[in-house]
């Protein structure tokens, strides 16, 4: 997990002991703490939606996207010309295999 995922996590998980503490030692009436518990939700919402917004738009500017896209299609001829070639060296080498074991077939080494 990377270091902004583990920061979010304990902040949703400090958040949720918080507001469960909160609640348990609350001096207001149930209607007064449900306001506020849907109020503040509400921020949390908004909060969020901001911060998703802002990750996109910086990954739309670091053009981050096109330039990954743009390194697959650069490494895709690379692969597959490896991969060719080690098609050829497994033929390559099978076609070895079935000489040498022909070989010591007719010298009589193996039946």
């Amino acid at each position: 997990m990377d270091r902004n995922a583990r920061m979010a996590v304990g902040f949703l998980t400090g958040l949720g002991i918080g507001l469960g503490l909160g609640l348990l030692f609350s001096p207001v009436s149930g209607e007064e703490t449900r306001e506020w518990l849907a109020e503040k939700g509400s921020e949390g919402v908004d909060c969020i939606r901001d911060f998703g917004r802002n990750a996109m738009d910086r990954l739309q500017e670091s053009d981050a996207v096109s330039q990954g896209k743009e390194a697959v299609a650069q490494g895709r001829p690379r692969v597959s010309r490896v991969v060719d070639a080690g098609k050829r060296a497994a033929r390559s080498g099978k076609e070895a295999f079935e000489a040498g074991k022909e070989s010591l077939r007719k010298s009589g080494i193996v039946s």
